[in-house]
């Protein structure tokens, strides 16, 4: 199992309905999976507002539980 995976193959991941993990940690913090749409709404928010966006896409996430 990977240890680590970027956050545009997430993106691929949850586009296609695939499992995600249920924990990740990224730039020191620790971001839970939310269930009912399958998002990590903190990450979406720190991209949108600091104008990020597209320049998070390859950076890399380390994987803490797949399963929790």
């Amino acid at each position: 199992m990977k240890k680590k995976i970027k956050i545009i193959d997430l993106l691929c991941l949850s586009s296609c309905n695939e499992k995600l993990p249920k924990v990740i940690k990224y730039e020191g913090e620790t971001y839970r999976l939310h269930e009912s749409d399958g998002t990590y709404y903190d990450i979406h928010m720190n991209c949108l507002w600091d104008n990020r966006c597209f320049l998070i896409l390859n950076d890399l996430v380390e994987i803490i539980n797949w399963e929790e």
